[in-house]
């Protein structure tokens, strides 16, 4: 009885490990999805670079900026959304396996320019 009993304790302590065991492979999998997704965000009107745009993962903060070539980049898995935003632009979500340039449409024009005007005067 007690070698039934042992026996039995092994094989739970076995599968207990197997079940531990594949859990963290599917999370070491999971991070290693992960990878670098960069390019480039532009206007849609001339193809010029826009500068401080954020870009995030749908559902999260701002991780990344557009620099002073509308070049970004950020860690994001394929199968994630990202979301850019401007406050001249009217924001975009794009899968993050088709994010290489990003065509962002200007808001009102009128919107645009009374947001100048208000930056300038704040300088």
């Amino acid at each position: 009885m007690k070698s039934k009993l042992g026996i039995i304790l092994v094989l739970l302590c076995a599968v207990s490990f197997y079940i531990y065991d594949q859990k963290d492979i599917k999370k070491t999998k999971q991070l290693e999805k992960e990878t670098l997704i960069s390019g480039k965000i532009v206007d849609i009107a001339n193809d010029e670079p826009i500068q401080g745009a954020s870009i995030a993962i749908q559902g999260t903060n701002p991780q990344s900026l557009s620099n002073a070539n509308g070049e970004y980049a950020i860690m994001a898995r394929k199968d994630q959304e990202l979301v850019f935003r401007h406050a001249q632009y009217k924001s975009i979500t794009i899968d993050a396996k088709d994010a290489k340039t990003i065509k962002m449409e200007a808001t009102n024009p009128d919107d645009v320019k009374r947001i100048q005007d208000n930056f300038e005067k704040t300088e």
